[in-house]
């Protein structure tokens, strides 16, 4: 398995509107969608998604988010099933 590219960061934030309006308006990033307590915006060719602090949304998370956490996904040129353990 070979990394390819890095796909996104995940910010976890206190107020989504004031940081989508940090990245957006201050940084110029450009936003490509918002849903359910996230806002992605582009960076290049990858993503930056920022998460409100608390929300209700079935993503795989920390056991315990806290402000300016941040997680990254990897895009691999196969699927991580076929990773041995």
């Amino acid at each position: 398995m070979t990394i390819i590219a890095l796909d996104h960061f995940v910010i976890t934030v206190t107020d989504l509107n004031k940081s989508k309006n940090f990245y957006h308006e201050i940084l110029g990033l450009p936003i490509v969608d918002e849903q359910n307590g996230f806002v992605s915006l582009q960076c290049g060719d990858q993503l930056i998604r920022l998460r409100k602090k608390t929300n209700g949304v079935n993503a795989i998370v920390a056991k315990q988010l806290e402000t300016g956490v941040f997680d990254f996904c990897l895009q691999t040129d196969q699927p991580i099933k076929k990773c041995d353990s």
